[in-house]
């Protein structure tokens, strides 16, 4: 049946109950980084926050759950959730998306 999400033409990958996919990224390189972060919500899931700093999900909730993540850890009912504006700085950003100079490239 064309026309109908999930089906026929349609490319978007979708799993049970017709919704997209979650997106599975990965740790993202320095040209792309101030321009994505500026898009991210005021804190985000532990697991995006360890992407963006180079480790996978495991190692990112052990990190929390031992309270060795890199950056404070909002423990919200069931969820890690980290404050975006601390990855920023973390990644050497300032609020605006302009790179600090006190932070080297390599």
């Amino acid at each position: 049946m064309a026309g109908r999400p999930g089906h026929g033409n349609d490319t978007t990958p979708r799993r049970f109950g017709g919704l997209p996919a979650p997106v599975r990224g990965q740790a993202m390189t320095r040209r792309t980084r101030a321009a994505d972060l500026g898009d991210l919500p005021a804190v985000i899931d532990v697991v995006t926050a360890g992407r963006l700093l180079g480790f996978g999900r495991t190692k990112a909730y052990l990190l929390a759950k031992n309270g060795e993540f890199p950056c404070r850890v909002l423990r919200i009912g069931h969820s890690y959730l980290v404050p975006t504006r601390e990855v920023w700085a973390l990644l050497g950003y300032h609020d605006d998306g302009t790179r600090r100079p006190d932070i080297e490239e390599g």
